[in-house]
């Protein structure tokens, strides 16, 4: 907990995916596999965010029956999809942001010096410097030095 007393800066995007997923596909060990963990892990996430929030979200029937939402739960996941959208959104615009940087600062001339292995024009140190390299690095998003 920080000094106001809230455990709430302790949350973080992983609880809330971990959420979304029990939720969307009705069980931890699913759950899990959708997110590439194991069914304890995806426990440990939501167990974590409970005592966060202080409150259970889920009723456990047991067994491989769904789980279903407290009212705790239902309030929280609508949040937990706007937060999880709004982050997914900051990271679309900011990956736009660099392809922009990178193309504008390719085409005026400031593109790096060495092309990456993956390109064709790695040949050599003419081949990189010239218009190839200049095209790689606009193609492949290689950042300018």
């Amino acid at each position: 907990m920080n000094a106001t007393g809230s455990a709430w800066p302790g949350l973080e995007m992983r609880h809330l995916l971990a959420l979304v997923a029990v939720v969307e596909t009705g069980t931890f060990s699913a759950a899990a596999e959708q997110l590439g963990y194991t069914q304890s892990a995806v426990s440990q996430q939501i167990g974590i965010l409970e005592r966060i929030v202080g409150a259970p979200l889920f009723e456990r029937p047991g067994g491989r029956r769904p789980v279903q939402l407290t009212a705790a739960g239902q309030m929280l996941l609508t949040h937990a999809r706007a937060v999880i959208a709004r982050v997914s959104a900051a990271a679309a615009d900011l990956r736009a942001l660099g392809a922009q940087a990178n193309r504008a600062s390719c085409g005026s001339g400031h593109c790096r010096a060495s092309a990456p292995r993956s390109c064709p024009a790695s040949s050599g140190p003419s081949a990189r410097s010239g218009p190839a390299s200049r095209s790689c690095c606009m193609n492949r998003g290689s950042p300018p030095t």
